[in-house]
Parts: structure tokens; sequence; C-alpha cells
């Protein structure tokens, strides 16, 4: 996996990368920041294929390469045109557009843009609208709030906590 710059603590931009790889094979790069660069799109599809790079071996079958996920989350509106806070996207037949999937779960990509959350409406998917409030919060205060609406992310609230105090999890 790539591996990025390191910022400082205290800069205003914040990036933060993670390689997930699911029981299933999945991998996924979820990446979190507050500054627009430019090019986002087209630097997210890079690493999101990038994954894929090291999982064969030579003499390996195609079909053991994992499907790949990127889950991009900032604090910026990257598709203006766009309403919705969350957009995904994945592969399908252009020529005819009749949304016919190639491989439905080889590659998906997904964008939450912050800015947007004053549009969500809670009522139509409330854990999503907890996880983006999640996301959103700007204090501890926000964050204790929406940890005590939903299980989910007062358990995630949780583990966070166990994990930031474990400094061998940090290292």
């Amino acid at each position: 996996f790539p591996s990025h710059d390191r910022v400082h603590l205290t800069s205003k931009e914040s990036r933060l990368d993670l390689l997930v790889k699911l029981h299933d094979g999945t991998l996924i790069d979820i990446e979190v920041q507050s500054s627009r660069e430019a090019h986002f799109v087209r630097r997210s599809l890079y690493y999101t294929f990038q994954m894929m790079g090291s999982t064969l071996s030579k003499g390996d079958s195609y079909e053991n390469l994992p499907s790949l996920a990127g889950i991009y989350i900032f604090d910026d509106v990257v598709f203006p045109s766009l309403a919705e806070v969350h957009s995904s996207f994945q592969l399908r037949r252009a020529i005819p557009d009749d949304s016919f999937r190639l491989q439905p779960n080889l590659l998906r990509l997904d964008f939450i843009e912050l800015p947007k959350i004053s549009s969500l409406n809670p009522t139509e998917n409330p854990l999503f609208s907890a996880w983006v409030h999640f996301l959103a919060a700007n204090s501890a205060e926000e964050l204790e709030l929406v940890a005590h609406s939903i299980p989910e992310i007062n358990q995630l609230v949780g583990e966070l906590n166990k994990m930031s105090a474990d400094k061998e999890f940090i290292d």
C-alpha cells in the first residue's frame, strides 16, 4: 500500500489513510481529509488500483485478485452538481446505458462530502446520518451526543477510546 507523507498533528490539513482487508479478501482504502487537493478523484483511483498491484505472485490465477473499494470522506464539495452527501460509483456498461454491472462487487468507490450534511434527512437512514455526523463532529460534546444516539456509534467510540489508550496498538 502506498506510503503517504505524515502530516504534523498541529497542521490544519489532515489525512488518515487506512487499508482494510475483509474476511472475503476485499481490500478497502479509507481516506479522511480536510483539505482540497487537485485531482482528488484521480488520486483516489490511483490509490485504490494500487492496492491490487501486490496481491498476485507469478503463476497466481487472476481469479484470486481481490475486490476493491475506496471510501473517501472529506470536508469539501467535490461533486457540486450532486446533492447527495454520499455518492457511490461502480463499473457499469455505458453503451448501451442499461446499468448492466461488470462484476458488481469488483470495484466500488464511495465519496462522502461532509459540507452537504445540512441536506441530509436523518429519518431516511438514521444510521448513515449518525455516521456522517460522527465524522463531522467538531468537538468532544458533539461526538458524545452522536455516540449516545445510536448504539453502533456508541460502541465505536468505546473501542476508539480503548485503542487510544493502548500504546502498543498506537505504535
